[in-house]
Parts: structure tokens; C-alpha cells; sequence
């Protein structure tokens, strides 16, 4: 993640969707989060997660 901004972004959740489309939705299901440390203004910081999908046909996994 990339802080773009000029001053510190807090600590935040990131969220990941299975999904039909690119567009969250209600019909969409959790597949699980990480926590971010807050980051620095115009800092990045580095997340990971290891998951192993056999995703149906026309599935995606949304980051939000």
C-alpha cells in the first residue's frame, strides 16, 4: 500500500471479496482481511496473503 497523501494515514483493515464483477456488492462473500500499520505521508508499506482459490468461472477476488 502507498501513502499518496501529505500527512500520515492511521491504521487501517483491508478486506478480500470472491465476486462475479469488479464492483463490491452485498452478493459478494469475505474471504478474509490483514491489518495495516498506519504509514507515513508519501510512505508505502508491504502486505501479503497466501491463499490457494480454485475460483468458479467469471469469479474475481476484490481487494477493498
Amino acid at each position: 500500500m502507498q501513502n499518496t497523501g501529505t500527512v500520515a494515514a492511521g491504521a487501517s483493515k483491508i478486506h478480500y471479496y470472491l465476486s462475479t464483477d469488479n464492483v463490491l456488492s452485498s452478493a459478494d462473500t469475505l474471504l478474509g482481511y490483514n491489518y495495516v500499520s498506519s504509514i507515513a505521508a508519501s510512505g508505502s508499506a508491504s502486505i501479503s496473503a497466501a491463499v490457494t482459490l480454485l475460483l468458479p468461472a467469471r469469479q474475481r477476488v476484490l481487494t477493498i
